[in-house]
């Protein structure tokens, strides 16, 4: 096992390919659907450095190598939560889509390879389907929509709020704990625009199980609304924004749960994380990650990476890393009565070979076998 992270964007595209070894051969790297659904919508954006396509070719480039998991949609796992089909651990760790197999006396956790996983493939190729231009069509004019200004404007007018930043937080609990917990957590359906079908499931469960409050009932869905909150709370009061896409760098934040440490450059994230972290998380500017990275690979010297330790340079990573070792705990007992772990996934030329050579695949155990899962 590793530290588990999340990078947004602009954090994994100011890497390097060789660095992004390193980012792999040292972390579990948590690719989030909201960099993927942004980085394909990079196909309908006004950049001419470089052709749309060639641009999501070189960052999908980057993505889903040896040590790399897919997340579960976050809205799919407010669902399961509310509806109590599953309890949605926040420990650091990514939701992935797995099942158990057992083969004699075996159980193995089979991960299986994605859609979006897929997608992204064939994205490294430089292959776009017809939905794939319509996609990032629709991703990119839905947020293009968005004004923030004329929220915050909304706001000030109906009910002027003068809020320090670092009481933000305070201020968030101090209000939940005034409202009554059925009529936030109907609001929240409503505001996270859950399908009807489950809207229904939910409510039922609430009645019949009379939880005395809404974090109680389902702790991840009310970490998604803290976050929404103290997001629009931060937006009214001017200390982010506006920008349209803080409606997309805010949804990066309801995966946090789920890695060690958060990897991002941008103000937005910057300013939320701290009213959003567990205590066994830490939150890295892009550009200290990417110092570390690159030190490795100046050290490294050649392709083949000896196992000698971390640099004393290096000291995001080494600090990530001591950071999980104080909270091991959280680690223990994850794949309870597991003998092992089987990855489903599609290797081609543009992917790192799994032995950790630091040649890409097709150079080294795929030299006989160039495209195969």
């Amino acid at each position: 096992m590793a530290p588990s992270l999340i990078l947004d964007k602009s954090a994994i595209e100011s890497l390097s390919f060789r660095e992004v070894f390193f980012l792999n051969k040292y972390f579990h790297v948590v690719v989030v659907p909201t960099l993927c659904y942004e980085i394909i919508a990079d196909l309908e954006k006004n950049d001419k450095s470089k052709p749309p396509d060639e641009r999501v070719k070189n960052i999908a480039s980057k993505l889903m190598h040896f040590n790399s998991f897919m997340s579960v949609y976050y809205k799919d796992l407010i669902i399961a939560e509310i509806c109590g089909y599953q309890k949605i651990e926040m420990a650091g760790r990514p939701h992935v889509f797995s099942n158990y197999v057992k083969r004699g006396d075996e159980t193995r956790l089979v991960i299986n390879e994605t859609t979006l996983e897929e997608m992204t493939r064939r994205w490294k190729d430089g292959v776009f389907s017809d939905d794939d231009w319509n996609l990032a069509r629709i991703w990119r004019s839905n947020y293009e929509k968005i004004d923030f200004e004329a929220f915050r404007k909304n706001i000030q007018q109906q009910a002027p709020i003068k809020i320090k930043l670092e009481d933000l937080g305070v201020f968030f609990a101090e209000s939940v704990a005034r409202l009554d917990q059925f009529q936030l957590f109907k609001s929240f359906l409503t505001d996270f625009n859950i399908n009807q079908f489950f809207q229904d499931k939910a409510i039922y469960r609430w009645e019949k199980e009379h939880p005395e409050s809404f974090v109680n009932f389902a702790p991840y869905s009310f970490f998604c609304v803290k976050t929404l909150a103290i997001f629009q709370l931060a937006v009214s009061c001017s200390y982010i924004g506006p920008r349209s896409s803080d409606a997309v760098d805010v949804q990066y934040l309801y995966y946090l749960p789920f890695c060690n440490g958060f990897v991002s450059g941008d103000s937005l994230h910057r300013t939320l994380v701290p009213f959003l972290v567990f205590s066994f998380q830490d939150y890295i500017n892009a550009s200290d990650l990417k110092k570390d990275l690159k030190t490795l690979v100046v050290k490294s010297g050649s392709i083949n990476i000896p196992d000698t330790g971390l640099p004393e340079e290096t000291n995001v990573i080494r600090r990530l890393w001591k950071l999980y070792y104080e909270n091991t705990s959280i680690s223990d007992n994850v794949f309870d009565n597991v003998t092992k772990i089987e990855f489903i996934r599609h290797l081609t030329g543009r992917d790192y070979c799994p032995c950790q050579s630091g040649l890409l695949f097709t150079e080294c155990h795929g030299l006989s076998q160039p495209d195969c899962a």
